[in-house]
């Protein structure tokens, strides 16, 4: 279980998931879900956490990753089934806190839940705000942090880019912030900022795959496609299941003219991702070359 954990930290999710092949105890049910989860096979994950919980109820973290996995399940459903998996989401985070009040990951999913649900399903901005507010007192940095998603949802750049800067400020060896401020200054297309995210990223966990995910956004951005694709190609020969830096480096070629490759990545998706949500769009993106 040791090793597994390791590999999973250093992103080796092939490597720890045939480990853990022949593993049937309830930590390697949940290192399982967690390997399905990180690789968006949300259905898988969801079944595996649940036996975990099953057979042991009393793990914060159990109940951490599935309520995780409810929720970009729920993203990647339709308004129907995605409304359903709602209330499993909240619980989930619930129990969580239930069984450890301290627990990070439990207060930002509460905190995710209140702030994308619709009111009907439990949405409420207003605890969500309790719940960043109260964070400020306990964690400063991931308070600031839970304050710009706030203000990104709303498309208040100004605000979240001040609350995104003080989150880095205030948590310099913190992977979470610096992993979503990246994600917000690349999205946003603010190349000073996002180098300073990213770099701060990879001082903090060089070898992660959403590192170099990262790494290859911030090329991208500069229109520097050939330094993307090596970024995107280390990934992939970390793990070559991860879909996210496959899609991208395939928009990139295609971008910078290599269409045949593109076309080849993509079709890789669909071959061997069939039930993930990047299918979908590797489809779409297909027949637009």
């Amino acid at each position: 279980m040791k090793k597994a954990r390791k590999l999973i930290e250093q992103g080796k999710l092939n490597e720890a998931e045939s480990i853990l092949q022949n593993e049937t105890g309830t930590e390697a049910l949940y290192l399982k879900g967690l390997i399905a989860f990180k690789q968006d096979r949300y259905d898988s994950a969801i079944a595996l956490l649940q036996k975990a919980v099953e057979q042991d109820n009393s793990q914060a973290r159990y109940h951490e990753t599935l309520g995780q996995a409810y929720g970009l399940k729920a993203q990647h459903s339709g308004a129907v089934k995605g409304a359903m998996l709602l209330p499993k989401v909240k619980k989930s985070f619930q129990k969580a806190l239930e069984i450890d009040p301290e627990s990070l990951n439990a207060r930002e999913g509460l905190f995710m839940f209140y702030l994308f649900s619709p009111g009907v399903a439990g949405g409420d901005e207003k605890k969500a705000l309790e719940i960043a507010n109260a964070l400020l007192e306990q964690n400063p940095g991931h308070g600031h942090l839970l304050l710009a998603l706030h203000a990104a949802k709303h498309q208040d750049n100004a605000a979240a880019e001040n609350n995104f800067e003080k989150a880095l400020e205030l948590s310099a060896d913190d992977a979470e912030i610096a992993r979503r401020a990246s994600r917000y200054f690349l999205e946003t297309n603010n190349i000073s900022r996002a180098k300073k995210a990213v770099e701060r990223l990879r001082s903090i966990c060089p070898d992660e795959l959403m590192t170099l995910l990262a790494l290859g956004d911030l090329a991208r951005l500069k229109e520097d496609f050939e330094t993307a694709n090596s970024w995107y190609k280390k990934a992939l020969a970390k793990n070559d299941a991860f879909f996210p830096a496959r899609m991208k480096m395939a928009k990139n070629l295609a971008a910078s003219g290599h269409k045949d490759e593109a076309a080849e990545n993509y079709r890789y998706i669909l071959e061997h991702q069939a039930k993930s949500p990047a299918a979908g769009m590797a489809r779409q993106e297909l027949n637009k070359l």
